[in-house]
């Protein structure tokens, strides 16, 4: 309370046209622009929620599921849980050829993480082959490696995983 008092006492009438004058000003700048602002960030798209950056996180999240076991999960939640970012096809081929030996190589993995590297070439039907670095911590051992992976585009989803075409304990035959 003393300080406003201050403050008021200090404030002559001069600086007090001054600084409202200042007040108003800003005020219909604001008024100016703020519309302008507005417009210009719905037209912007978003890119928080379809970036690149963000959809190749869900295609990591799922190459890293397919490594550790975590979550609590038992083997058919797993699967689920490493499906909900595939294709239909992928998920179908990852149960029946990928799943049982991913579940169990996964039981003694500590830690694991993807990150992104580039995506390495753009299919004909514009799908693509990306290359991710995954590090594996096993009994406090780390390993790296990289890892190819088939993505397609699904306009709801984003980028979808839909083959792991190269990592450790798969290969395309697998």
């Amino acid at each position: 309370m003393g300080r406003a008092f201050l403050f008021s006492k200090i404030l002559s009438s001069k600086d007090a046209l001054v600084f409202k004058k200042v007040f108003v000003l800003l005020i219909c700048a604001w008024l100016v622009f703020s519309p302008i602002i507005a417009h210009a960030q719905s037209v912007i798209p978003p890119t928080i929620p379809n970036s690149q950056a963000q959809q190749a996180a869900q295609v990591g999240i799922t190459v890293a599921a397919l490594y550790a076991r975590g979550g609590g999960f038992d083997q058919s939640g797993w699967e689920g849980s490493v499906c909900s970012n595939m294709t239909q096809g992928g998920c179908d081929f990852f149960k029946s050829h990928i799943a049982d030996l991913m579940w169990t190589k996964g039981a003694d993995v500590e830690l694991d993480v993807v990150i992104y590297d580039s995506a390495a070439g753009t299919l004909p039907d514009n799908s693509q082959v990306w290359r991710l670095t995954l590090s594996v911590w096993r009994n406090h051992i780390e390993t790296t490696q990289d890892v190819y992976v088939h993505v397609v585009f699904d306009p709801k989803q984003g980028w979808l995983l839909n083959r792991i075409l190269y990592a450790p304990y798969i290969t395309l035959e697998s």
